[in-house]
């Protein structure tokens, strides 16, 4: 089983969207032939450059927020079966 690591606390101005629970997201369509193996490549690339991508807020006993890895992802954001998490 993963561990829960603290990626890095919450600047205020982002602790502001967590308590308020302001989130976003991004979607992207795409025309054409995809290689589906390399843009999974590249997704595991973009994860380990930025850990914090692969992250998720964990809130602290204080009521504030931490960026963390865990419960369930590796630091790629890959499931125990070693699936990247882009399902």
């Amino acid at each position: 089983m993963f561990s829960t690591s603290v990626i890095r606390k919450l600047a205020p101005s982002e602790e502001m969207f967590a308590q308020s629970q302001t989130f976003f997201a991004c979607t992207v369509h795409l025309r054409g032939p995809v290689d589906v193996e390399a843009l999974g490549l590249a997704f595991d690339m973009l994860l380990q450059a930025h850990a914090v991508l692969a992250g998720h807020l964990d809130k602290r006993p204080d009521g504030l927020h931490d960026i963390v890895h865990g419960h369930g992802l590796d630091e790629c954001g890959r499931s125990a079966d070693g699936v990247a998490g882009r399902h």
